[in-house]
């Protein structure tokens, strides 16, 4: 069921996969050139997202008194607001971002022709394909406890003979006329689509991050694979001749030069994530805070 997730997959079709579907659904999967659909559709994911994440923070804001339900707004309004930036970043930078993806590509497929050196990244390919699914499959459901919540509260009231109430799965600041019918199951559905791009969006950016990560862990560990090959002839004797020094010289000339080039390679992918890793952190900061405030009000 899970053979995607495997170190049999081979990296070219492992690489960046999760990350990719979920890049590719929010519309900011980083690409050469974006086309006119692609655009509107990052438009309209773009639009549902800010929906929710404005909404929300503003309920609850306007609702501190009631300190429950305002942290209940305030942990998905966060968060929704942070995915936004982060959407944002990766689109206005989509053709840097799309440079970095292409010299990782480029790094790792270059070695293809070495099976040991295939195993090495296929693991690590493995174990950030991994991480990605857990972020993905987390985040949905998550998301999908929100939007069942007030649906099976309601299918309760309907056994018990009780009215139906016109609740959504957010807390959230809009006016009263899409609360009702006949614009409320829409207004619903909005919200679903807001709290999934939601998902999505923290799936790529977060996965790209990780399996980024770790692939440039498997270059480096290529190169280290490649230094110990080349003195493997000097194991069993005390010196080198002169033309294995020069060979030594001409094949560790070569490893330091993609191992300058991975080092620049990691300087830009750092500059570049540095702000996404600093809002990530701070509304994890904020999303944990306001979960065990609200958990510590309710056991009261």
């Amino acid at each position: 069921m899970f053979d995607f997730l495997q170190p049999s997959v081979p990296i070219s079709k492992s690489f960046m996969r999760i990350p990719r579907i979920s890049g590719i659904i929010c519309g900011i999967w980083p690409q050469r050139k974006h086309s006119c659909i692609k655009l509107l559709f990052f438009a309209f994911n773009v639009f549902v997202v800010a929906l929710g994440a404005v909404g929300e923070n503003l309920y609850g804001f306007m609702y501190l008194n009631d300190l429950v339900n305002a942290l209940e707004a305030f942990c998905p309004g966060v968060t929704k607001a942070i995915c936004l930036l982060k959407m944002l970043v990766f689109f206005v930078f989509n053709h840097r971002w799309y440079l970095i993806l292409e010299r990782i590509r480029t790094m790792l497929m270059a070695e293809q022709h070495c099976k040991e050196k295939m195993q090495i990244v296929e693991k690590l390919a493995s174990i950030a394909s991994i991480f990605s699914f857990i972020l993905l499959t987390s985040g949905s459901f998550t998301n999908m406890s929100f939007n069942l919540r007030p649906l099976l509260a309601n299918m309760i009231r309907h056994f018990q003979g009780q009215d139906i109430v016109n609740v959504l799965p957010f807390n959230i600041v809009i006016p009263e006329m899409f609360v009702n019918y006949p614009y409320y199951p829409v207004t619903y559905f909005v919200l679903t689509l807001s709290g999934a791009m939601t998902v999505f969006t923290f799936s790529f950016v977060d996965g790209f991050f990780v399996c980024a990560c770790m692939y440039m862990c498997g270059i480096f560990r290529m190169i280290q694979y490649d230094i110990r090959t080349i003195f493997d002839e000097l194991k069993g004797g005390e010196t080198s001749s002169l033309a294995q020094n020069q060979r030594f010289r001409l094949q560790l000339t070569a490893v330091v030069k993609r191992h300058n080039a991975i080092i620049d390679l990691c300087s830009d992918f750092a500059k570049n994530f540095t702000l996404i890793i600093l809002m990530h952190f701070l509304s994890a900061a904020l999303v944990l805070c306001s979960s065990i405030l609200d958990l510590m009000l309710v056991s009261e």
